[in-house]
């Protein structure tokens, strides 16, 4: 193995384990039909340091009453 590969190996930066943050982008869609797009940056402690999928869609949920939420992306960071 190479000095060069053994350096990028000691240079990666960990991502922190448990994940602190979520960032997730969603569609809104209201009952009547219209819809808007979101990108918000979730912090883990208001989900109890849950990092399901189930569990953000339930906050958004709570977030939008009464709108149903198509999650485009997420990440957990």
């Amino acid at each position: 193995m190479s000095v060069s590969k053994l350096w990028s190996f000691t240079e990666m930066r960990e991502r922190p384990f448990p994940p602190q943050n979520a960032t997730v982008e969603y569609y809104a869609i209201t009952p009547k039909g219209s819809e808007a797009r979101f990108r918000r940056t979730i912090n883990l402690v208001q989900l109890r340091f849950a990092t399901s999928e189930t569990a953000v869609l339930r906050y958004l949920k709570q977030s939008h009453k009464g709108c149903d939420i198509q999650i485009i992306d997420l990440y957990f960071h």
